[in-house]
Protein backbone atom coordinates (compact mmCIF):
# COMPACT_ATOMS: atom_id res chain seq x y z
CA UNK A 1 0.00 0.00 0.00
CA UNK A 2 1.38 3.25 -0.94
CA UNK A 3 -0.80 5.23 1.08
CA UNK A 4 0.77 3.27 4.44
CA UNK A 5 4.25 3.58 3.15
CA UNK A 6 3.54 7.63 4.54
CA UNK A 7 2.41 7.12 7.59
CA UNK A 8 5.92 6.97 9.31
CA UNK A 9 6.38 8.05 12.81
CA UNK A 10 2.97 8.66 13.57
CA UNK A 11 1.01 7.29 16.44
CA UNK A 12 -2.31 8.14 15.33
CA UNK A 13 -4.51 8.69 12.17
CA UNK A 14 -7.44 9.88 10.73
CA UNK A 15 -9.01 8.48 7.78
CA UNK A 16 -11.75 10.23 6.05
CA UNK A 17 -14.34 8.58 3.69
CA UNK A 18 -12.09 5.18 4.27
CA UNK A 19 -13.55 2.58 2.13
CA UNK A 20 -14.43 -0.20 4.32
CA UNK A 21 -11.36 0.96 7.05
CA UNK A 22 -8.87 -1.27 5.34
CA UNK A 23 -6.70 0.89 5.33
CA UNK A 24 -6.79 1.15 8.99
CA UNK A 25 -7.32 -1.96 9.69
CA UNK A 26 -3.62 -2.62 7.52
CA UNK A 27 -2.11 0.05 9.62
CA UNK A 28 -3.17 -1.32 13.10
CA UNK A 29 -2.63 -5.35 11.41
CA UNK A 30 0.91 -4.15 10.65
CA UNK A 31 1.61 -1.69 13.93
CA UNK A 32 2.16 1.33 12.00
CA UNK A 33 0.43 3.30 14.40
CA UNK A 34 -1.18 2.68 17.84
CA UNK A 35 -4.73 4.51 16.94
CA UNK A 36 -7.62 5.08 14.43
CA UNK A 37 -10.55 7.08 14.08
CA UNK A 38 -12.55 6.36 10.78
CA UNK A 39 -14.98 8.92 9.61
CA UNK A 40 -17.65 8.14 7.07
CA UNK A 41 -20.39 10.16 5.95
CA UNK A 42 -23.18 7.57 5.45
CA UNK A 43 -24.89 5.23 7.43
CA UNK A 44 -23.49 2.11 5.04
CA UNK A 45 -19.64 2.85 4.72
CA UNK A 46 -20.37 3.32 8.52
CA UNK A 47 -21.47 0.20 9.37
CA UNK A 48 -18.69 -1.75 6.67
CA UNK A 49 -16.09 -0.23 8.70
CA UNK A 50 -17.28 -0.97 11.64
CA UNK A 51 -17.26 -4.47 10.90
CA UNK A 52 -13.53 -4.51 9.45
CA UNK A 53 -12.64 -3.03 12.78
CA UNK A 54 -14.65 -4.53 15.37
CA UNK A 55 -11.70 -6.51 16.92
CA UNK A 56 -9.82 -2.98 17.03
CA UNK A 57 -13.43 -1.30 18.66
CA UNK A 58 -13.52 -3.81 21.26
CA UNK A 59 -10.14 -2.89 22.73
CA UNK A 60 -10.50 0.75 21.99
CA UNK A 61 -8.05 1.12 19.36
CA UNK A 62 -10.58 2.21 16.81
CA UNK A 63 -13.27 4.79 16.57
CA UNK A 64 -15.67 4.91 13.75
CA UNK A 65 -18.09 8.48 13.98
CA UNK A 66 -20.27 9.43 11.45
CA UNK A 67 -19.62 13.23 9.84
CA UNK A 68 -18.38 15.43 6.84
CA UNK A 69 -14.58 16.19 6.37
CA UNK A 70 -12.41 16.62 9.22
CA UNK A 71 -15.42 18.67 11.08
CA UNK A 72 -15.41 16.69 14.11
CA UNK A 73 -11.57 15.41 14.06
CA UNK A 74 -9.64 16.87 16.68
CA UNK A 75 -5.48 16.70 16.81
CA UNK A 76 -5.37 15.29 20.00
CA UNK A 77 -7.06 12.36 18.04
CA UNK A 78 -4.90 11.87 15.41
CA UNK A 79 -1.64 13.35 14.12
CA UNK A 80 -2.46 12.63 10.46
CA UNK A 81 -5.25 13.42 8.19
CA UNK A 82 -5.60 10.89 5.28
CA UNK A 83 -7.92 11.53 3.04
CA UNK A 84 -7.72 9.10 -0.48
CA UNK A 85 -9.69 8.15 -3.26
CA UNK A 86 -12.21 11.49 -3.41
CA UNK A 87 -11.91 13.94 -6.10
CA UNK A 88 -9.61 16.44 -6.22
CA UNK A 89 -12.04 19.37 -5.94
CA UNK A 90 -14.08 17.94 -2.64
CA UNK A 91 -10.41 16.91 -0.93
CA UNK A 92 -9.78 21.07 -1.66
CA UNK A 93 -13.45 21.67 0.38
CA UNK A 94 -12.99 19.74 3.40
CA UNK A 95 -9.12 21.29 3.58
CA UNK A 96 -10.87 24.18 3.31
CA UNK A 97 -13.52 24.33 5.47
CA UNK A 98 -11.51 25.38 8.34
CA UNK A 99 -8.31 26.08 6.97
CA UNK A 100 -6.55 27.12 10.66
CA UNK A 101 -8.17 23.31 12.53
CA UNK A 102 -6.44 21.76 9.16
CA UNK A 103 -3.17 23.56 9.90
CA UNK A 104 -3.54 22.23 13.45
CA UNK A 105 -2.57 18.20 12.21
CA UNK A 106 1.30 17.37 11.92
CA UNK A 107 0.42 15.58 8.10
CA UNK A 108 -2.08 15.08 5.29
CA UNK A 109 -2.08 12.35 2.97
CA UNK A 110 -3.59 13.06 0.10
CA UNK A 111 -4.75 10.86 -2.91
CA UNK A 112 -6.93 12.54 -5.42
CA UNK A 113 -8.82 11.45 -8.59
CA UNK A 114 -8.65 14.18 -10.26
CA UNK A 115 -7.35 17.60 -10.54
CA UNK A 116 -4.07 16.43 -8.35
CA UNK A 117 -2.81 19.50 -10.22
CA UNK A 118 -5.11 21.64 -8.20
CA UNK A 119 -4.82 20.10 -4.67
CA UNK A 120 -0.87 20.97 -5.25
CA UNK A 121 -1.78 24.65 -6.11
CA UNK A 122 -4.27 24.77 -3.14
CA UNK A 123 -1.55 22.90 -0.60
CA UNK A 124 1.54 25.46 -1.78
CA UNK A 125 -0.37 28.14 -2.14
CA UNK A 126 -1.37 27.71 1.28
CA UNK A 127 1.97 27.43 2.92
CA UNK A 128 1.80 23.75 3.27
CA UNK A 129 4.82 22.09 2.13
CA UNK A 130 4.97 19.12 0.04
CA UNK A 131 7.42 16.20 1.29
CA UNK A 132 6.87 13.21 -0.06
CA UNK A 133 5.10 11.69 -3.78
CA UNK A 134 4.49 8.61 -4.56
CA UNK A 135 2.58 7.02 -7.28
CA UNK A 136 0.92 3.70 -6.76
CA UNK A 137 -0.19 1.35 -10.19
CA UNK A 138 -3.03 -0.71 -10.50
CA UNK A 139 -3.43 -2.43 -14.18
CA UNK A 140 -3.58 0.68 -16.48
CA UNK A 141 -4.68 3.30 -14.29
CA UNK A 142 -1.71 5.40 -12.08
CA UNK A 143 -2.51 7.25 -8.67
CA UNK A 144 -0.60 9.94 -6.96
CA UNK A 145 -0.01 10.19 -3.33
CA UNK A 146 0.71 13.76 -1.85
CA UNK A 147 2.43 14.39 1.76
CA UNK A 148 2.00 17.77 2.98
CA UNK A 149 2.63 19.55 6.33
CA UNK A 150 2.22 22.67 7.54
CA UNK A 151 5.31 25.12 7.41
CA UNK A 152 5.73 29.29 7.68
CA UNK A 153 6.88 29.62 4.23
CA UNK A 154 5.64 28.94 0.84
CA UNK A 155 7.07 26.34 -1.53
CA UNK A 156 8.04 27.04 -5.26
CA UNK A 157 7.39 24.62 -8.14
CA UNK A 158 7.11 25.42 -12.03
CA UNK A 159 3.90 25.27 -13.63
CA UNK A 160 4.71 21.40 -14.75
CA UNK A 161 5.33 19.99 -11.94
CA UNK A 162 2.04 20.45 -10.32
CA UNK A 163 1.00 18.11 -12.78
CA UNK A 164 3.36 15.58 -12.35
CA UNK A 165 5.36 14.22 -8.75
CA UNK A 166 8.37 16.09 -9.03
CA UNK A 167 9.94 14.74 -5.79
CA UNK A 168 9.73 11.48 -7.43
CA UNK A 169 12.55 12.48 -10.22
CA UNK A 170 14.81 13.09 -7.48
CA UNK A 171 14.04 9.93 -5.63
CA UNK A 172 12.32 7.96 -8.46
CA UNK A 173 9.40 5.52 -7.74
CA UNK A 174 9.11 2.58 -8.76
CA UNK A 175 5.85 3.61 -11.26
CA UNK A 176 7.53 6.33 -12.35
CA UNK A 177 8.69 5.91 -16.07
CA UNK A 178 5.30 3.89 -17.00
CA UNK A 179 3.41 6.94 -15.08
CA UNK A 180 5.59 9.40 -17.03
CA UNK A 181 4.68 7.41 -20.86
CA UNK A 182 1.04 7.70 -19.44
CA UNK A 183 1.14 11.07 -19.59
CA UNK A 184 2.34 11.15 -22.69
CA UNK A 185 -0.11 9.31 -24.16
CA UNK A 186 -2.83 11.88 -22.34
CA UNK A 187 -0.85 14.91 -24.07
CA UNK A 188 -0.94 13.80 -27.71
CA UNK A 189 -4.58 12.74 -27.21
CA UNK A 190 -5.06 15.73 -26.75
CA UNK A 191 -3.46 17.11 -29.77
CA UNK A 192 -5.02 14.96 -31.74
CA UNK A 193 -8.73 15.91 -30.86
CA UNK A 194 -8.04 19.84 -30.83
CA UNK A 195 -5.52 19.36 -34.45
CA UNK A 196 -8.51 20.45 -36.56
CA UNK A 197 -10.64 22.58 -34.43
CA UNK A 198 -10.14 26.42 -34.69
CA UNK A 199 -12.33 27.68 -31.75
CA UNK A 200 -10.02 29.81 -29.21
CA UNK A 201 -10.16 27.35 -26.33
CA UNK A 202 -9.07 24.08 -29.17
CA UNK A 203 -5.83 26.11 -30.15
CA UNK A 204 -5.82 26.95 -26.42
CA UNK A 205 -5.82 23.43 -25.32
CA UNK A 206 -3.45 22.58 -27.92
CA UNK A 207 -0.67 24.73 -27.07
CA UNK A 208 -0.73 23.55 -23.82
CA UNK A 209 -0.34 20.03 -24.47
CA UNK A 210 2.54 20.35 -26.95
CA UNK A 211 4.02 22.75 -24.29
CA UNK A 212 3.67 19.82 -21.61
CA UNK A 213 4.31 17.41 -24.04
CA UNK A 214 8.03 18.57 -25.53
CA UNK A 215 9.02 19.03 -20.70
CA UNK A 216 7.75 15.17 -20.81
CA UNK A 217 9.89 14.09 -23.45
CA UNK A 218 12.62 15.74 -21.77
CA UNK A 219 12.02 14.14 -18.28
CA UNK A 220 11.87 10.91 -20.01
CA UNK A 221 14.69 11.47 -21.86
CA UNK A 222 17.07 12.64 -18.59
CA UNK A 223 15.67 9.93 -16.39
CA UNK A 224 16.85 7.17 -19.56
CA UNK A 225 19.79 8.72 -19.74
CA UNK A 226 20.44 8.00 -15.86
CA UNK A 227 19.41 4.72 -16.47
Amino acid sequence: MEVAACVVNLSSIADIGSDHAYLSKYLLDNGHVDRVLNVEVRQGPYDASCKTLAAYLQNGVAKVILSYGIDDVSPAEADAVIIAGMGGSTIIDILNKDLSHTRSFKKLVLQPQHAIAEVRKYLIGHSFHITQERIAREGDKFYEIICAVPAKSKQHREEMYYHIPSLCLGNPCENLLPFLKHKQMQQEKIIAACQKKHSRSAVEKNKEARQRLAELNKIIASLKNIG
